[in-house]
């Protein structure tokens, strides 16, 4: 498990990392996840400030340099995108599924920085106020994962003919595969958020995610390789996948401290 886990966050922060890069590439917010509007005087200075954050915060996960700051940092940056930005929209646009998905991809990544967060905490008594704080996010992040996993498998039953259209046509029976990821999300949301078989539902859930972004994702990058928008679809898709193995690795570690709790 500490493997899966230790890829997952790599997975999650070169992803995050990258979505800033395009930031810097294409001179613009994050596409879907940062819907800056157009009225909001100084668009470029807040691509680069919040890809610079990303990069960043990406970097420094991944090279264990004041991580639990940088995914804390993330989280904040990510719920205010949704509370400033994505609910705004959503509410102006309460029929909009692509309104629904993007809000709640913000919500879930920035629940999964703070288990992340919660995760990376060293327990040394001089810091152990902080470690408080930083480990108390990790519940309320995990909630916020799985009713984003809830919001994607309704989605997928409301938009089933849409996202039926997604599905390569190679693969046969595309009509039965949005019912199918739709019940997967619903059974995996409610097992993350009640602990039921948790563990087991956040590891597969990863899995369904990564082979999304062998089988979908990346052919489609690889026929559009100018088109940001199937670029950020990718990173949001691999993101997801690291999160859900973070998800996966807090629970463990959450059980084996309980263990060790009565074992004494």
């Amino acid at each position: 498990m500490e493997s899966l886990t230790r890829t997952g966050r790599v997975l999650f922060a070169v992803s995050m990392a990258a979505m800033g890069i395009l930031n810097f590439i294409y001179s613009d917010t994050v596409s879907g996840l940062e819907p800056v509007p157009s009225w909001v005087p100084g668009r470029l200075f807040w691509a680069y400030l919040t890809g610079a954050v990303l990069i960043a915060a990406g970097a420094c996960i991944v090279a264990g340099k004041k991580p639990r700051l940088a995914a804390v940092s993330l989280g904040i940056m990510l719920l205010l995108w949704v509370l400033l930005l994505q609910a705004p929209k959503m509410a102006v646009r309460p029929y909009d599924g692509s309104a629904w998905t993007t809000t709640f991809e913000t919500l879930a990544l920035c629940g999964v920085a703070w288990v992340l967060a919660g995760s990376l905490t060293t327990g040394q008594s001089f810091r152990r106020r902080w470690d408080d704080v930083v480990v108390s996010l990790a519940a309320p992040g995990r909630i916020c994962f799985g009713i984003s996993m809830l919001v994607f498998g309704g989605l997928h039953f409301i938009y089933a003919g849409f996202v039926a259209t997604l599905v390569p046509a190679w693969i046969p029976g595309r009509a039965f595969w949005p019912y199918f990821t739709g019940a997967a999300f619903v059974a995996a949301g409610l097992s993350i958020m009640t602990k039921v078989k948790a563990r087991l539902a956040a590891t597969l859930l990863g899995v369904m995610f990564g082979a999304w972004v062998l089988i979908l994702h990346a052919p489609r990058v690889a026929a559009k390789p100018g088109n940001r928008e199937e670029w950020t679809s990718l990173l949001v898709a691999a993101a997801m996948c690291g999160a859900a193995w973070l998800v996966a690795g807090s629970l463990a570690r959450e059980d084996s401290a309980k263990r060790v709790d009565l074992s004494v």
